[in-house]
């Protein structure tokens, strides 16, 4: 008996079962091709369909905070080590005993000496000093070394010829600095504002009412590091304040006197009282009255 007539008889006999069994895997083949066909459209479409909902706000999150850590991954990677870990002068020391010594180019020296304390700035060098080579465009890179009590900083053009060559003693009698003077001065009694206040205050004030502060940023950019504390004086004289900075030098604190417009002083002293109203309530500079 032929194969094909074989196959059709078996068929006859049992296409009860078969037949829901064909159209099973038919239906099953079909709904294959129907699944494949909708996901290629979609993915096709994926680009210019809406990104909303809050699966598309979880994943792009998660994208962003993936985007995050790896800018922050190559940012540490690309920031110099001696950028990374001194923040302090003992940081700087510990540093240079472990490398023997360090050359970095000016604008990393310029980082580290921001982000020292102000005290142990101007004691690694002096603000106007560091100013001066700042506006030397011959200044091109430092060299670092310790020797025994003392470290060495030897400022150079690009050519490796010196500009200038800096001690530091780090003997710990050498890094006492005189107590606050501005203290002992009995016309700025109650008025003596903290550095931090004095900053923030002033740093929120208009540039125009900056100026008729202290008229030369530039001055302002060398003291900043190093102030301690502001005193303003309670009067007015011929339209101007007293207002007296004190500043860290390399072995003692330092007194720049300047005068301050009427205006700029009275909005100076309303954000000082903003900034930190439970510490300060400094009353207006006043007029002085006339005893004629």
């Amino acid at each position: 008996m032929p194969l094909v007539t074989r196959v059709l008889e078996y068929f006859k006999k049992h296409k009860v079962i078969l037949i829901p069994v064909l159209l099973f895997v038919l239906l099953e083949a079909l709904f294959d091709i129907i699944e494949v066909t909708i996901g290629q459209l979609m993915l096709w479409s994926n680009e210019r369909r809406p990104k909303v909902g809050r699966l598309w706000t979880e994943e792009e999150r998660d994208q962003q905070g993936q985007r995050q850590a790896l800018s922050r991954i190559d940012s540490l990677r690309q920031t110099p080590e001696h950028l990374r870990y001194i923040h302090t002068l003992d940081d700087l020391v510990a540093f240079l005993a472990y490398k023997s010594n360090l050359w970095i180019s000016r604008n990393d020296f310029l980082a580290i000496y921001r982000n020292l304390p102000a005290e142990e700035a101007a004691r690694l060098i002096d603000p106007f000093i560091l100013k001066d080579l700042a506006d030397n465009s011959a200044w091109y890179s430092v060299r670092l070394n310790q020797a025994e009590q003392k470290l060495i900083l030897l400022f150079s053009d690009p050519f490796g010829q010196p500009l200038l060559d800096q001690h530091v003693y780090l003997d710990p009698n050498s890094r006492k600095l005189l107590p606050p003077r501005l203290q002992a001065d009995p016309d700025f009694q109650g008025r003596i504002v903290d550095r931090e206040v004095f900053i923030r205050a002033f740093e929120n004030l208009p540039i125009r009412l900056q100026l008729q502060i202290v008229n030369d940023p530039h001055k302002w950019a060398a003291w900043e590091p190093r102030l301690l504390q502001v005193g303003i004086s309670p009067v007015v004289k011929d339209g101007a304040v007293l207002m007296t900075f004190e500043v860290a030098a390399s072995d003692s604190t330092q007194l720049v006197a300047l005068q301050a417009s009427e205006m700029a002083a009275a909005y100076l002293v309303t954000a000082i009282n903003a900034t930190a109203p439970q510490t300060y309530g400094l009353s207006l500079p006043a007029r002085e009255v006339s005893h004629e």
